[in-house]
């Protein structure tokens, strides 16, 4: 996957406002709490890029598996 492609930006810009999402409401709430709904966004843009990454991984190593068999 090319680094540049809209799939590998999306995902990598997921993960960093999740990020930032979970510094910034744990640094600007007095108590220090982490409210749920911030750590859902977080999930989901795991759940987001596991996805965009894994299937990319996962179907990559099918065709170098396919190429391997129709060589042999």
């Amino acid at each position: 996957m090319k680094w540049d492609s809209p799939q590998c930006i999306t995902a990598v810009g997921s993960l960093c406002l999740g990020f930032l999402l979970i510094f910034l409401d744990f640094f600007m709430n007095e108590e220090g709490h982490i409210h749920d709904s911030s750590l859902w966004v977080l999930g989901q843009s795991f759940l987001y890029a596991g996805a965009i990454f894994g299937v990319k991984g996962y179907v990559d190593g099918k065709f170098v598996k396919f190429k391997n068999e129709v060589k042999n």
